[in-house]
């Protein structure tokens, strides 16, 4: 159907354009999961990691560390072009396969997915062709063989393919019900339609097994929160909060003294004005306080709305391109340290009226 073609082609331009970036955390962890193996089949017994998605890391093991984002992203594209295709074979009437295969192409989640060097692109596209096949099965259409090839790609993607073979099963068993009225034709059915995905998935199922009991087997991310006093938790979250401000603000002053930009650019302008005092240097005029927003209990933090008026105007700090105060930068450490106190007690005092 040229349509469901046409929106495929849009998934391949999204699924670039978002590829195009450099890699994330848990994609530079995939890395560095595979940097100390020696051989490609280490991947199934020797990680024994939840981030170590199989399919994934056998195409990044391949294609190497070095290669490009969008190289190393390539089979996550691959994969969630053919999710969208799949998405559309899955929908019963034509415009059900158009309206489908648009929701598969353009949903942020589903591009997310096929932009990324993870395993949860083909962990959709395998999940649907499950289904496929399914139907197939239980009309007497599909192959046993079919049906548990897919079913393995799905593990190999991403091991929480699990689920989606338990909801299989349970709706499976539903309709063999549903249409015999036996639990135990229920039971036989079930058997010969899963066995063979069963004894497919047991290679690997044995792998990860060899690889738990020599090397155990690591959650990444599951931190005991539970342990920490919730008041520290709160102060670290607030001090992490204020190392952020402080960093943007001090990097915000530090354009301000090392650039003078021409008026209408944001930030800084020149004065020509007050030029001559300073010999052939500029006056770089910073606005940054007038980019803050009002703190509920800025009275308190620095002395009234007036005094917060006079924050917001500003200060004239001498730019460093020559004139008087070029080589005097305590001047302008003091004017940044004042910046960065007033506003750190602005914040600690929403912090303790807040927990008040």
């Amino acid at each position: 159907m040229l349509a469901v073609a046409v929106i495929g082609v849009a998934g391949l331009v999204l699924r670039v354009l978002g590829a195009r970036g450099d890699l994330w955390v848990d994609e530079i962890w995939n890395l560095a999961l595979l940097e100390p193996l020696t051989s490609i089949d280490q991947i199934f017994w020797r990680i024994n990691h939840d981030n170590n998605h199989f399919l994934n890391s056998i195409y990044l093991y391949l294609v190497g560390a070095d290669a490009t984002p969008l190289l190393q992203r390539g089979l996550s594209i691959a994969l969630g072009v053919g999710a969208v295709f799949a998405a559309a074979a899955a929908a019963r009437g034509r415009w059900a396969a158009v309206v489908t295969s648009r929701l598969f192409a353009i949903s942020y989640p589903m591009v997310h997915y096929g932009s990324e060097a993870r395993g949860y692109a083909g962990l959709v596209l395998f999940s649907l062709l499950a289904v496929l096949f399914l139907e197939r099965r239980l009309d007497g259409k599909g192959s046993g063989i079919a049906f548990a090839a897919v079913v393995l790609l799905g593990f190999l993607s991403h091991l929480i393919m699990v689920e989606t073979v338990a909801v299989l099963v349970a709706w499976t068993a539903w309709l063999i019900w549903r249409r015999t009225g036996s639990f135990e034709r229920v039971n036989v059915d079930l058997g010969q339609i899963f066995a063979p995905a069963f004894l497919a998935v047991l290679p690997l199922a044995a792998c990860m097994l060899i690889g738990k009991l020599l090397f155990g087997f690591r959650i990444g991310g599951a931190l005991p929160f539970w342990r920490n006093d919730p008041l520290s938790v709160w102060r670290a979250g607030l001090d992490r909060r204020l190392a952020l401000h402080r960093c943007r603000l001090r990097a915000r002053l530090r354009q301000c003294r090392h650039m003078a930009r021409p008026a209408g650019q944001p930030l800084c302008h020149r004065d020509r004005r007050t030029a001559h005092r300073h010999g052939n240097g500029t006056i770089a005029q910073c606005r940054i306080p007038a980019l803050l927003p009002r703190p509920r209990n800025i009275d308190a933090a620095v002395g009234g709305g007036a005094a917060w008026a006079r924050f917001r105007r500003g200060w004239q700090v001498p730019s460093v391109r020559g004139g008087h105060d070029s080589g005097n930068p305590r001047r302008h450490d003091d004017a940044s340290d004042a910046i960065l106190r007033i506003w750190a007690g602005v914040l600690r005092s929403d912090g303790r009226q807040n927990d008040a």
